[in-house]
């Protein structure tokens, strides 16, 4: 059984805001193996992350994922910036949205 997740990096959203993207980013994935240890490896030069949220799911294909997830957020593009070296699943969450999400909790 595998796991979704969602993570946060300060530091990375402090570098995404200094290059105009904006401080509400986040990594969403899919594992096998465990999130909390996949977690603390970091991406983007930050070893700061956190998990935000993780769900357990089967059968789940992390391309299928973050395209699904990219109809509805903005996926930052892992070519545009070096940082990111190729990683995918880095998505900027438009402000509007964090504040409902804020809201309903």
């Amino acid at each position: 059984m595998g796991t979704i997740y969602v993570a946060r990096s300060a530091a990375f959203s402090e570098w995404a805001s200094d290059v105009g993207l904006s401080k509400h980013v986040f990594k969403v994935g899919y594992t096998d193996d465990p999130a909390d240890e996949l977690v603390k490896t970091g991406w983007a030069g930050a070893d700061d992350w956190t998990l935000v949220r993780k769900q357990a799911a089967d059968g789940v294909d992390e391309a299928e994922l973050i395209a699904k997830l990219a109809r509805k957020e903005k996926l930052i593009d892992p070519n545009y910036y070096p940082r990111l070296k190729g990683v995918s699943g880095f998505f900027k969450v438009a402000p509007e949205h964090v504040e409902n999400s804020i809201f309903v909790a």
